[in-house]
């Protein structure tokens, strides 16, 4: 899917190829940009310049992924909790671990899972 790349070109990026696909090609867009975790990076990257379509889209997905958001927050508090009460050393890997760094807000990151890595010590 050529157009979300364009869109996404550091230097040169438009979201021009994007506001041209054609009806029929709209779902498939979505399907592949959804697959690769690109949807919520295209409303970053080009807030104000997406077509209606892919806007109304992205407003579902994001909505959901706040949800989700919400979810994983609670389960990493209580993971860190047990981690912390059995003094066991770990660390976040990837997802929210990447905020600011590479998202300015959690949400903005579609993530299903909490990956941890724990240190060997105490571990058993």
């Amino acid at each position: 899917m050529s157009a979300a790349f364009h869109a996404l070109r550091f230097r040169s990026g438009t979201p021009q190829p994007i506001c041209e696909l054609p009806q029929q090609e709209r779902n498939r867009f979505l399907a592949f940009t959804d697959r690769t975790q690109l949807t919520l990076a295209l409303a970053e990257r080009w807030p104000a310049e997406l077509p209606d379509w892919l806007v109304d889209a992205i407003g579902v997905r994001l909505e959901k992924n706040k949800a989700r958001w919400q979810k994983v927050k609670l389960a990493y508090t209580g993971i860190s909790c047990a981690l912390n009460d059995a003094s066991l050393d770990y660390t976040v890997l990837k997802g929210f671990s990447s905020v600011p760094d590479f998202f300015p807000e959690p949400w903005l990151r579609v993530q299903y899972d909490i990956d941890l890595l724990l240190s060997g010590h105490g571990a058993a």
